[in-house]
């Protein structure tokens, strides 16, 4: 295939799709099974995450094959976009469909807070930058590369360079925070102690039970949790935390996709033949 043409096939837009949604997936889902403790997160905003990511590679699929994407920053454009309607999409039906199972009457108004909760969590978690950064190491799937190509370089430097640098801090500070002091202190400070009522219920004196201080990393920060009989008052830290760290680590992604997708495609020389052959093989000299 010739270095400027593209040739848009269905087999080369679905691999393109699929790739670009399943690699933001399987890095969330290895991340939370590594760094969660409870797998909370990952057991409920995990199979909701595979449904956006199927509904948005249809979505993808269909606006590349349709439109005619051919250059890489619209490829970026379509996927970051693909993935705020195919969020809004599922967080409008599937309360709908869950709560009309049950025979609920309000369902169509859990359906609109579904509407504009999905794409503010796919905001949060930074999935259009995600879903960029994975779009531009996968444009060679569908692009030649020569199209393929992107000027970034200096752009991908620091945005790769500063998005490390960002979490790297980011981590160390509530790291350094949560080691901060003694337990007792660190818990106290975060306002999160059990009330008396709790106390009584274990019947056991309000103070009486330190609490036990641990490092998080998913939320990041510093959990507290108080033993209270056969109880346990858990206080987790904010997520706001984690929220700027993956912003950090998108923000890197995408940096890295850049510097990919500027790499400079080197130009083969065209095939000579091992030995000149003459026009007729039976002249004689």
């Amino acid at each position: 295939m010739d270095g400027d043409a593209v040739r848009v096939t269905w087999r080369r837009v679905i691999a393109f799709a699929a790739v670009v949604y399943a690699g933001p997936l399987a890095v969330g889902w290895v991340l939370a099974a590594l760094l969660e403790r409870d797998a909370v997160v990952s057991l409920t905003l995990g199979p909701l995450a595979a449904v956006v990511s199927v509904v948005g590679a249809v979505g993808l699929a269909l606006v590349v094959r349709r439109r005619r994407v051919l250059d890489v920053p619209a490829l970026a454009l379509a996927a970051a976009a693909t993935g705020f309607g195919a969020a809004a999409l599922v967080g409008l039906l599937l309360p709908v469909v869950v709560i009309a199972a049950s025979g609920e009457v309000a369902a169509t108004a859990y359906g609109l807070f579904g509407l504009v909760g999905g794409p503010l969590v796919f905001l949060v978690v930074a999935g259009p930058v995600w879903l960029a950064a994975s779009a531009l190491c996968a444009a060679r799937l569908i692009l030649p590369a020569r199209v393929a190509r992107s000027p970034g370089r200096h752009g991908g430097i620091v945005c790769l360079v500063a998005g490390i640098v960002l979490a790297a801090a980011i981590i160390g500070v509530s790291a350094a925070d949560a080691h901060r002091g003694s337990a007792v202190e660190r818990c106290a400070s975060s306002g999160s102690a059990p009330g008396v009522t709790a106390y009584v219920e274990a019947d056991l004196l309000p103070g009486s039970v330190p609490p036990a201080a641990t490092f998080s990393w998913l939320p990041l920060g510093l959990r507290c949790e108080w033993p209270l009989g056969t109880a346990t008052h858990t206080q987790e830290p904010l997520w706001l935390a984690t929220v700027c760290v993956v912003w950090a680590l998108a923000m890197a992604a995408f940096g890295a996709a850049l510097l990919i997708r500027s790499r400079r495609v080197r130009e083969r020389p065209p095939r000579e033949p091992a030995w000149n052959v003459p026009e007729d093989p039976f002249a004689t000299v």
